[in-house]
This record gives C-alpha cells, sequence and structure tokens, in this order.
C-alpha cells in the first residue's frame, strides 16, 4: 500500500488538492495498474493499494480520466462535494463497466449537482450504474438511470467538427479583413460626386465624362513637367560631356541609350538574354566614364534620366486612356 502526498490535506490551494491535479501526480506505471478509483469523502491521505486509488480531495473544474486506461470501476462516496464539478469525461476508458455511486442510502452527491458524464454512445450500454434509490439498491444500464446525468459525445468527431468549424471561423474573419480593407480603398458615392463638383461644376455625374477630365488635367499637369524634366536631362548631359575626352562622349550617348533600352524592355516583356546583354554594355559603359566623372556626377544624370523616362511613361498610359478623338494636350 502506497501513501500519496501525505500533506496534501493541508494545502490551502483548492487547485492542488482537486481530484485532476491528484490524479496527474500520479505516476505513470500507477496509471497503467489502476482499475479502480474511489472518490472518498473526509480530510484523508491519498492512498493506492496495488489497482485500487482512494483518492481525497476536491470537485471541480473538468475531470479527464483518459490517463487511466485500464479503469473498470469507479466509486463516488457519500458526502463528496462535487457541486463545482462541471464535467466527469470517461469517453476514453474503453474497459469501464461499473460507476457506484454511495454505498448507502444518504444522499447523492450528484442530485443537485450540474456535473455530467461525458461519454462515447457505446459506453451507455456498457456501463452499470449502481446507485440507491429510496433505500434501494439499484443495477440499470447508464442509458436507463437517472442517478447521474450524462453526455454522448464522439471524441474524436466532435474534436475533427471543432477544427473544422474554428477554420471556418479564421477564413470569415480573413474575408472580413479583406473587405473592410477594400472598401477602405473604394470610393464611397459621395466622394465620387465631390470630385465631380470640382473637376467638373455644375454638371451631373457621369462616370465617362469624369475619366476623361481628370485624364485631361492630368496630362497639362505633366506635360510641362516633362518639358522642364527633359531640359534639365539635356543640361547634364551636355555638361558630363564637356568634361570627358571626345572618345568618351559617344560612351555618355551610349550610356544613355542602353538604360533606355532595358527600361522599355522592362515595360514591354521579361527577356532574360535580352536583359542580361543590355547589363553587362550598361556596366562596360559605367567602368569607362569612372575614369573621367565621379560617382555623383553619374549618379546625377542616370537620376534625371529615371524621372524623365517615368513622366514619358505616365503620359502614355493616360494618352491611351483618352477617348478616341479627343484632343491631346502634348
Amino acid at each position: 500500500m502506497a501513501e500519496l502526498f501525505p500533506n496534501l490535506s493541508f494545502r490551502r490551494n483548492s487547485t492542488d488538492r482537486s481530484y485532476q491535479a491528484i490524479l496527474d501526480r500520479t505516476e505513470p506505471h500507477q496509471k497503467i495498474a489502476i482499475k479502480h478509483l474511489n472518490f472518498s469523502y473526509g480530510l484523508h491521505r491519498n492512498v493506492i493499494d496495488a489497482t485500487d486509488f482512494k483518492v481525497y480531495g476536491i470537485g471541480e473544474g473538468n475531470l479527464n480520466l483518459a490517463q487511466y486506461p485500464n479503469l473498470a470501476r469507479i466509486t463516488f462516496q457519500d458526502g463528496i462535494d462535487v457541486d463545482k464539478l462541471d464535467s466527469v469525461n470517461i469517453s476514453q476508458n474503453e474497459r469501464l463497466g461499473r460507476i457506484y455511486i454511495g454505498s448507502s442510502g444518504r444522499r447523492n452527491p450528484f442530485r443537485d449537482s450540474p456535473c455530467v458524464l461525458l461519454v462515447k454512445e457505446s459506453q451507455v450500454d456498457q456501463i452499470i450504474v449502481v446507485y440507491y434509490d429510496q433505500r434501494n439498491s439499484m443495477e440499470k444500464k447508464l442509458r436507463r438511470q437517472d442517478a447521474i446525468p450524462y453526455r454522448v459525445v464522439e471524441t474524436l468527431q466532435l474534436e475533427a467538427e471543432v477544427e473544422r468549424l474554428r477554420q471556418i471561423i479564421v477564413e470569415k474573419d480573413k474575408q472580413i479583413e479583406r473587405l473592410q480593407a477594400e472598401g477602405e480603398q473604394r470610393l464611397s458615392l459621395v466622394q465620387v460626386q465631390e470630385l465631380n463638383d470640382i473637376a467638373l461644376p455644375g454638371s451631373e455625374f457621369d462616370y465617362a465624362n469624369l475619366k476623361q477630365e481628370i485624364v485631361r488635367l492630368k496630362l497639362e499637369d505633366l506635360v510641362p513637367y516633362l518639358r522642364r524634366q527633359k531640359e534639365r536631362y539635356d543640361h547634364l548631359a551636355i555638361d558630363l560631356k564637356n568634361r570627358v575626352s571626345d572618345t568618351l562622349k559617344p560612351i555618355v550617348d551610349l550610356l544613355m541609350k542602353t538604360r533606355k533600352d532595358i527600361f522599355e524592355q522592362t515595360d514591354v516583356n521579361n527577356n532574360e538574354f535580352a536583359q542580361g546583354k543590355l547589363q553587362g554594355e550598361l556596366a562596360v559603359c559605367q567602368t569607362l566614364l569612372k575614369t573621367s566623372l565621379t560617382q555623383e556626377e553619374l549618379q546625377s544624370l542616370l537620376t534625371a534620366q529615371d524621372e524623365m523616362m517615368k513622366i514619358e511613361m505616365q503620359i502614355a498610359n493616360l494618352q491611351r486612356n483618352q477617348r478616341p478623338g479627343a484632343n491631346s494636350t502634348t
């Protein structure tokens, strides 16, 4: 006979003295050997005697007995307090055959308790419940007795269903987030009407007219800006050519042409061979020019060309969105 946790009765923390905490602290070999759990009343030491485990503690929360695979009997003695015990899960105890409630005609501990047994469908005709009814001893199958309530749960199916529902909820949450983000990005009808009033004051809203007016206004803004960028670019190119020898002047032109070819090919297709060839030519041009120009001088010209090409592309895209026959501002 082995005594477990001799000072357990004097611990103040109820969680430490709960049935689940006590059962969890048994050794692995004891969990396999135990065939009878006897939940008893009183402040005594918990004792394991071969295959029997006499448990003194507090009934609270959810009690899961799956860690006792060879459990054959359970006894709930008179006087135990299970008012705070929500459930006893015996759905994994395949060998469980009998549940004893009380040892006399005294109070059934589950009479006024919310606690339920969690069982599989196959157990309701397998498990016999032994209890007292009006001081008469009764033995009935779990399905037909009224001493302790039970709820059927097919554990594996239940877990799978819970996981499926959880995944659905996660996906729905993601959809809601996407819709909210899209809603924040889209213009409301009021906002569109405000734009129409600014671009075409006094006229009724018409999407095609509003679009054309926005294109026209954008072109009016970009065309002079492009003109200024071209002037800046030409000035920088001429200035750099004046800083290099006559033999390197054509290299400056080749550098600019090569970068323009790379920009245009990237915009049109993704020919890796052609891109690689152009990148090689570009590296050779930069290496040659670095003998006479600083990296900062070269970079100022490259930046000006990049800005000019980006504006040219924007203007080309806007012009494609103009109506056929619309007047061009270029």
